[in-house]
């Protein structure tokens, strides 16, 4: 029995404002945010937080993400992390959340920082855009993700390579391939960002919506058989996962956090026979399931890592993934929540019924 290791982290939120929290995001009606513009009018005593700056982060419970990194990692596999690294596409907030894999934590954000370098640490680091990591000006379509992290969206570390032939030119796609004792995972990252805000849907869905569109799905279709032709020729046993930002057919998301086309890549799971997809987005942790026609997908979500919201909850995760002789990935989820001084492992996993 082969078991990869991997500790998933997703919605840091890193920006150059610390500790903000936008209420105009939780804000259920146009009455509440008229309101929260007009408290933020006429109580503006921080001038650094722009009324409309996305939430931002909490360096305390960031600086517990690395400590809690620096316990685990002699123990990992792989680190993947499902976007929304930053608060904006804009290059301060990235870059922020670049050095803090390297290391290099803000003398500010404690006395004695504590850190580590995951990028030089020899397990594999994985990153994917989310749509936090996109924004810019109020349109969907930064680009410097690439540009910070790499167009390998893993800092450029030869273990992982685009799928190769890509379909037309998509480039939204990404495949790491790792190996233990014989037996080989992959993990396949797609990013799911709207490409424009005229593709959201609803007055303020180009916000924080996602679009399974289909010109990525037939590229993670692809990618997906050609891994598995290729691996099967070796006659190892090889499973494959997909990891995207936004958690298709979340149950109760609002209409402007969701996944537009969700049914679409479910669907396209299923007929690949990938059982497992791994997302952040919602802030929520929760394991849920989806019964297609070509047999059920289970949804991991891990929790926010260290992104502020409304709950004032942050989580990390660990997953176990076993690889079977048959090819079946069987995953085994670990939550670990904040209890404002460390991370601590739950006793159950939540799901939903």
């Amino acid at each position: 029995m082969t078991v990869f290791r991997i500790a998933h982290l997703t919605d840091l939120h890193f920006g150059r404002v610390s500790n903000w929290e936008n209420t105009l995001e939780s804000a259920e009606s146009g009455i509440e945010r008229v309101k929260e513009l007009l408290r933020y009018s006429f109580d503006r005593r921080d001038g650094r937080r722009p009324i409309f700056y996305p939430s931002t982060f909490n360096p305390d419970v960031a600086l517990g993400v690395s400590n809690w990194l620096a316990q685990e990692l002699p123990y990992l596999d792989v680190v993947l992390v499902t976007g929304d690294l930053a608060t904006t596409g804009d290059e301060a907030d990235l870059e922020l959340a670049l050095k803090f894999f390297c290391g290099q934590i803000p003398s500010e954000w404690a006395p004695v920082p504590v850190s580590v370098d995951v990028t030089n640490s020899g397990v594999p680091l994985i990153m994917l855009p989310g749509n936090h990591d996109r924004f810019e000006n109020f349109q969907p379509r930064s680009q410097r993700f690439e540009t910070v992290f790499g167009k390998h969206w893993d800092l450029g570390r030869s273990y992982s390579f685009p799928v190769v032939p890509p379909i037309g030119e998509c480039g939204r796609v990404r495949l790491s391939n790792f190996h233990i004792d014989g037996s080989y995972l992959g993990i396949l990252c797609a990013d799911l960002s709207l490409e424009s805000a005229s593709s959201g849907r609803g007055k303020y869905g180009f916000i924080g919506q996602g679009q399974a569109a289909p010109k990525i799905i037939e590229e993670l279709v692809a990618g997906t058989n050609a891994a598995r032709a290729e691996l099967s020729e070796m006659g190892v046993p090889f499973g494959i996962v997909w990891a995207v930002h936004f958690p298709p057919a979340f149950p109760l998301i609002p209409e402007n956090l969701s996944l537009l086309q969700s049914d679409d890549l479910l669907k396209s799971a299923a007929d690949c026979k990938v059982s497992h997809i791994l997302c952040g987005h919602t802030h929520k942790t929760l394991k849920y399931e989806s019964s297609q026609q070509a047999g059920l997908v289970t949804i991991i979500c891990s929790g926010a890592s260290a992104g502020i919201s409304a709950h004032g909850k942050y989580a990390v995760t660990v997953l176990e993934i076993e690889v079977t002789q048959s090819g079946e990935t069987l995953i085994s989820p670990q939550a670990f929540s904040w209890n404002d001084n460390d991370f601590v492992p739950d006793d159950v996993f939540p799901e939903h019924p």
